[in-house]
């Protein structure tokens, strides 16, 4: 999607950008180009921006935002973009519009969330695969206490192999499950 410069944020609301403390964008499947980015330079460095996006959403979308640093949540959305900073201000994209009672609308958005993304690395130190399972679990020698639950269609790596995956907790088996879904095996990541 090509999206001119003013769209990705206008002047009138970087300055509210440059003090936030909190950023939150929901999006229905692509983000605009540039948008992560542009909010990143905008926003101080130890802000989290944290992104919700639909079941739908590519691998890539995904493993894009997390290879910058950013935190990813599956869950509800709207139709359109929508950007807060601080949950007190809210905008609709294209166009920056004003959304009503932002706090409302992102604390519900944030309560709609069902699972989140993360990148794991590290040396496999354990693996059970049962024949009749479609799935492996794996343990890595650096977290030995989160399990790893990886589809066969994947490839099932040895005991010793350095692994970069993709997963997703779900949030409805719990916090205190120490289970995470593998959805893609992907090259190491490279940011710091």
């Amino acid at each position: 999607m090509d999206t001119a410069r003013s769209e990705l944020v206008p002047l009138d609301i970087q300055p509210i950008a440059l003090t936030a403390s909190e950023v939150l964008v929901y999006f229905p499947a692509q983000l605009p180009d540039g948008l992560a980015a542009r909010l990143r330079m905008l926003v101080p460095p130890a802000v989290r921006l944290e992104f919700q996006c639909p079941p739908s959403t590519g691998l890539e979308v995904i493993m894009t935002l997390l290879d910058g640093g950013h935190h990813v949540f599956e869950g509800e959305v709207t139709p359109e973009v929508q950007v807060f900073l601080d949950r007190r201000y809210g905008y609709r994209l294209p166009g920056w519009s004003t959304l009503p009672d932002p706090f409302t609308v992102a604390c519900r958005l944030m309560w709609k969330r069902t699972a989140a993304f993360v990148r794991v690395q590290g040396t496999v130190a354990e693996v059970t695969v049962k024949p009749e399972a479609d799935f492996a679990l794996l343990r890595l020698a650096e977290n030995p206490h989160l399990r790893l639950s990886l589809p066969k269609r994947l490839g099932v790596p040895v005991v010793g192999e350095a692994v970069s995956l993709l997963g997703r907790h779900d949030f409805r088996f719990g916090m205190d499950v120490p289970l995470l879904e593998c959805v893609a095996a992907c090259p190491p990541a490279t940011h710091g």
